[in-house]
């Protein structure tokens, strides 16, 4: 058993599709599971590691306790399967990891 010194960021999988967007929303829990809203002033978004070394940024639309994201089709079809991605929560003094994962391809 590993012991942490903070809980790690929860881990999810984006299924993607050459051709389509892919749009999903998030929001943010406290641990008894009410949505809290997101700070005034603070945005939300992802890296994705296309390139590790110039990741992809997308912007999340923050609207109260939720985080939207677009991932334009241009961007999926750029990722493989087993590329990895998180999204974060940027105070101005920090930056929050709030989810990280990857992305698996269904291209039928």
């Amino acid at each position: 058993m590993t012991d942490y010194i903070c809980a790690p960021p929860a881990e999810r999988v984006i299924p993607v599709t050459r051709g389509c967007d892919r749009a999903f929303t998030i929001q943010r829990l406290n641990t008894g599971g009410t949505a809290v809203n997101f700070d005034a002033g603070s945005s939300v978004y992802m890296w994705i590691d296309v390139n590790r070394v110039t990741p992809t940024q997308v912007n999340a639309v923050v609207s109260g306790s939720t985080a939207a994201f677009n991932l334009d089709y241009a961007v999926c079809d750029l990722v493989k399967t087993g590329t990895r991605w998180r999204i974060v929560l940027d105070l101005g003094a920090a930056e929050i990891a709030l989810l990280v994962g990857k992305f698996e391809r269904y291209d039928g």
